[in-house]
């Protein structure tokens, strides 16, 4: 167990020393910080969901070709390198304080064991999705539209037939709700780090 502890020790420790301000090392960096995270934490905790949130910050700004966006809190080069050297120096510290937890599979049997990191990211994918959705709408409709949204989405027979009438209602509430809606889910910085690689 000591042994195992201090293997992934010196490998983080090794990751550290590649941090590097510049955004094409940050990326490849914080993505295989993610995986030795993901291997041992499951998807909820907060050392692999800080590391999903540099990991995407750099992308962006690998995919954009900058060293910072000025829309995000934290999203600079020099910043995503602070935060990674940070949030390596704290894993390090709890394995090195409590150990390191059972890595995230289950034996079924003697000869099999299931991972279940791939399930995890992409049950932790959709749910970033949602809410980035429920955000935006939250933030645009007031109690009384969202409820009139939620009416239809409960009595509609079908998706389709729901599509239809709630297509009508936002219409109702005015171009600019629906608008605002479109537009606050682009800018959410997970859409938006992806966004050139989809246009």
């Amino acid at each position: 167990m000591e042994n195992r502890n201090e293997s992934f020790i010196a490998l983080l420790e090794q990751k550290k020393a590649a941090v590097k301000d510049d955004r094409d090392i940050l990326a490849n960096v914080l993505k295989s910080i993610q995986s030795i995270l993901e291997r041992y934490y499951n998807s909820e905790s907060t050392f692999v969901k800080q590391a999903i949130i540099l990991s995407q910050y750099a992308g962006l700004l690998q995919r954009t070709k900058k060293d910072y966006v000025p829309m995000q809190p934290r999203c600079s080069t020099k910043e995503i390198a602070e935060d990674t050297t940070t949030l390596i120096d704290s894993v390090i510290e709890e394995v090195q304080t409590i150990g390191l937890p059972q890595p995230a599979s289950k034996a079924v049997s003697g000869d099999i064991t299931i991972n279940n990191t791939q399930s995890q990211t992409q049950n932790q994918e959709q749910n970033i999705v949602i809410e980035i959705f429920l955000d935006a709408i939250k933030d645009e409709l007031n109690g009384r539209q969202r409820k009139e949204i939620l009416a239809i989405a409960e009595n509609a027979e079908n998706p389709k037939e729901a599509h239809k009438s709630i297509v009508e209602k936002l219409k109702e509430f005015g171009i600019d709700i629906s608008a605002n809606i479109v537009a606050n889910v682009l800018t959410n910085p997970t859409v938006w780090s992806s966004l050139s690689s989809i246009l």
